[in-house]
């Protein structure tokens, strides 16, 4: 009996490829838990960039016009009881309308804001910038409450009571894009 050289030469030929499969096989696994964690890393980065959440400068200049917005449409709607000058037989349909008018637009204000800013930034803007338009309805109901008793009297304190308004306005405005700015930046 001789060595069949077809038969090693098989043999070797088996272990070569057993060998070469092991060796592909490795590489392969090893290249797909390098794809599995490429694959979540750009899952979660086009998840950071397509959720519509607005950030930095776009999300400061979207704040600012809508707190100029409120303010505007408070600043207007007080103004027009002013000059209406019905302020004592009319308190109490108008200081309800006021109440509401505000309820309102805070309202607006979450509905529009809390699907373009970030969760934790929302509570923490919304908090503030209600409880500034909180203070502000007080202070404008107490500044109407006292143009309704005194206003009788005086006449000129109408105009007066208009400027207080538009300068309290324009001083609620101002602080809350101060505060927007350093939440933001």
């Amino acid at each position: 009996m001789g060595i069949n050289f077809e038969e090693v030469k098989a043999i070797v030929e088996l272990g070569i490829m057993g060998v070469i499969s092991y060796t592909y096989i490795t590489q392969q696994k090893k290249l797909f838990e390098q794809q599995e964690k490429t694959i979540t890393v750009l899952a979660k980065l086009e998840n950071q960039l397509n959720n519509d959440f607005l950030k930095g400068k776009g999300l400061e200049i979207a704040l600012i016009l809508k707190i100029q917005d409120m303010r505007w449409a408070v600043q207007k709607r007080i103004l027009k009881y002013i000059k209406n000058n019905h302020l004592e037989e009319n308190w109490d349909v108008i200081s309800k309308e006021i109440k509401t008018f505000f309820d309102s637009k805070m309202i607006n204000f979450e509905n529009e804001m809390h699907d373009i800013i970030e969760e934790t930034t929302y509570k923490l803007l919304s908090k503030m910038i209600k409880d500034e338009f909180e203070q502000t309805k007080e202070i404008l109901l107490h500044i109407l409450d006292d143009l309704k008793k005194e206003g009788v009297k005086e006449k000129d304190l109408y105009g007066k009571a208009a400027r207080i308004v538009e300068t309290h306005m324009e001083s609620i405005e101002n602080e809350l894009v101060a505060k927007i700015k350093s939440i933001i930046n």
